[in-house]
C-alpha cells in the first residue's frame, strides 16, 4: 500500500514496485482516509506512507495502523521530502520500521520491498 498525495511519487513508485518479484498487488491512495479505508478493506503487507499529506498526516496514519491492527505483521516505511532527526524519531517512536528521505531513498524502498516480499514467501 502506498499513501502519498504527490502524483510524481505515485506514477513512479507503484510501477516499480509492481514490477517486483513476489508483489501481488499494489493499493495506493492520497491521504489519511484512503489509507483508512484500504487498511479496513484488505489485508496488507507494506505500507509505504509519506508524512506530509492533506488533513491527517502520514505519523496519524502510522498511530492507527500500530493501534488498530497490533497483531499485523504489517512493515510501515515512512517517507518524506524533509527528513529531519526530529520526524525521523517522531515516527520510529510511533512505531515505523523504516524512514526514508522519498527522494534520495526511492531504491531503498525498494530493496525493502524486495527483501520483505522474498522472506514472506520463505
Amino acid at each position: 500500500m502506498v499513501i502519498d498525495d504527490s502524483s510524481i511519487v505515485i506514477e513512479r513508485l507503484v510501477p516499480a514496485l509492481e514490477e517486483l518479484p513476489n508483489v501481488n498487488q499494489v493499493i495506493k491512495g492520497e491521504n489519511y482516509e484512503d489509507g483508512e479505508r484500504l487498511l479496513s478493506d484488505r489485508k496488507t503487507d507494506v505500507a509505504i506512507l509519506d508524512i506530509n499529506l492533506p488533513g491527517k498526516t502520514g505519523i496519524e496514519l502510522l498511530k492507527l495502523i500500530r493501534e488498530k491492527y497490533p497483531q499485523a505483521k504489517m512493515v510501515v516505511i515512512m517517507m518524506t521530502d524533509d527528513p529531519t532527526e526530529n520526524k525521523k524519531n517522531i515516527c520510529m517512536q510511533a512505531g515505523a520500521d523504516y524512514f526514508i528521505d522519498k527522494f534520495e531513498g526511492f531504491e531503498s524502498i525498494l530493496h525493502i520491498v524486495s527483501d520483505i516480499t522474498v522472506k514472506a514467501e520463505q
